[in-house]
């Protein structure tokens, strides 16, 4: 059965469990969190050690209640199907190019991965990532020509957003303390390209999930649209976002300066036909990507996400 995104309500959702497919609104709700950005204080000369575009293809919403009447629970699950490689590919490259063009509008000078690798050995020496990886954040595509390397829990399976479970729970307690390579590499490298090295996620979804809950029941929702997605409240580390390190920060796990995305920035603007089925309180949906309608909303909230990030990496420097 084929709903509008934008009109279907269910009337579940102010009971107690059940789902709200939202009504068309532009949601840019998000802001910035900055830890430790004095690591980058007075750099205006930043390397590109890690780039990535992370596109989500599937991802649910989770929520749960407990309360003196009994206890709800609901889940809002959902797939993008149609979008292929090529085109994932084409999308990294002009976010990666728009990033380009904000950073030095701000007043940053930009040294890409193939200088940084030629100028610093630390880097050089670095396992580059491959392209197309999938892992917690979606699937990742590095810009044409360019080299990325892995950051930490990158490979670990994808989390749910709303209501955390055992796995999610557990996940908060190991990613205050994991790393990656290159985190020992790039404060080193950062002292032989004399550039602060840094490592960019942006992470682009078709959808906002979100997973509430109260005293009076559950709620799960989505709203279909090209969303960049901003910190799960379950994860310690940043989703979209801009890490960053200079010559003397340490290599410990959370070390490094974060510029991290805080919210949602989501466009109502149709991406695709949408269809959902399933019951009150556990339902999935599938949208069917509409390429040009997709690429040309991806990349404007991912230019707003790329705006804000590098805004604020502009003001440590």
């Amino acid at each position: 059965m084929s709903h509008k995104p934008s009109l279907r309500l269910c009337a579940m959702a102010c009971l107690i469990s059940g789902f709200a497919l939202a009504a068309q609104a532009q949601t840019n709700d998000a802001s910035v969190k900055v830890a430790h950005g004095s690591e980058l204080k007075g750099r205006s000369t930043v390397a590109l050690g890690a780039f990535r575009v992370a596109f989500v293809t599937e991802d649910a919403a989770n929520a749960v209640s407990r309360g003196l009447f009994g206890s709800s629970a609901a889940k809002m699950s959902g797939q993008l199907v149609g979008l292929d490689p090529a085109q994932m590919q084409k999308i990294a490259d002009e976010v990666y190019a728009d990033f380009l063009q904000q950073a030095a509008a701000r007043g940053l000078i930009v040294m890409d991965s193939a200088t940084l690798a030629k100028t610093a050995a630390a880097y050089a020496a670095l396992a580059p990532s491959e392209n197309f990886t999938v892992g917690r954040l979606g699937t990742y595509v590095i810009p044409s020509g360019q080299r990325s390397v892995a950051l930490a829990s990158d490979s670990r399976a994808k989390e749910e957003k709303g209501a955390a479970g055992f796995a999610a729970r557990f996940n908060m307690i190991t990613d205050q303390v994991a790393k990656a390579p290159a985190y020992e590499a790039f404060p080193v490298a950062a002292g032989q390209a004399d550039a602060a090295v840094l490592g960019v996620t942006i992470v682009v979804n078709f959808a906002n999930f979100k997973g509430s809950s109260s005293m009076g029941g559950s709620k799960a929702s989505l709203a279909v649209g090209a969303t960049i997605d901003g910190r799960n409240k379950n994860e310690i580390i940043p989703s979209t976002s801009i890490l960053g390190w200079g010559k003397g920060t340490g290599s410990c796990a959370l070390c490094q300066a974060q510029f991290g995305l805080e919210g949602q920035i989501h466009s109502d603007a149709s991406i695709g036909s949408y269809e959902s089925s399933g019951s009150s309180n556990n339902q999935t949906g599938v949208v069917g990507v509409d390429p040009a309608a997709y690429e040309k909303n991806v990349l404007l909230v991912a230019a707003q996400a790329s705006g804000l990030l590098l805004s604020a990496v502009a003001a440590e420097k």
